[in-house]
């Protein structure tokens, strides 16, 4: 029988390292049109993680410090069982799930579609990497009840 080791994993929370003790489990997924999650249960005894903030910063490491996971808390989820310890679950998102959650009617006028993307995703957190070279000015273009992430889609769907 082989003794396996288990990879060294380093998570921070709002840039505090998680001590190893305090680690139950932690899951990562990841899909190409979702934004990346992490579900990470931690002993929460004397109530130590009950202080982090929606919106602190995660971000999960492996092996010699080479972070797999980036993103925000989302949720927290404290877990109370008669005659067990405390625990948490800590629910983050990357920022991506920014562009999902709510639909908008806004206007940009006298604007190219650099522009337009770049505000749009400026205002999720995220940056945008513009590898056109198209540079019309539309006089108006109007998202009209659609979340970020749909009205990007049609615009990147009308410029090739």
């Amino acid at each position: 029988m082989s003794d396996a080791a288990s990879p060294n994993l380093d998570i921070l929370l709002a840039g505090d390292e998680v001590a190893d003790g305090h680690l139950l489990a932690c899951t990562i997924d990841r899909d190409m049109y979702q934004p990346d999650m992490a579900s990470i249960l931690l002993a929460n005894q004397s109530d130590i993680y009950s202080t982090l903030q929606i919106g602190g910063s995660v971000e999960v490491k492996v092996g010699s410090g080479d972070s797999i996971y980036k993103g925000e808390i989302v949720g927290l989820e404290p877990i109370y069982k008669g005659g067990d310890k405390s625990k948490i679950m800590i629910r983050a998102m990357n920022k991506f799930h920014r562009m999902l959650r709510s639909k908008k009617s806004r206007t940009f006028v006298d604007k190219t579609d650099q522009q337009i993307l770049q505000q749009v995703v400026s205002d999720s957190g995220l940056s945008l990497e513009w590898k056109h070279e198209a540079t019309i000015s539309y006089k108006h273009v109007y998202q009209h009840n659609l979340t970020d992430m749909e009205f990007l889609r049609t615009r990147a769907t009308r410029i090739g």
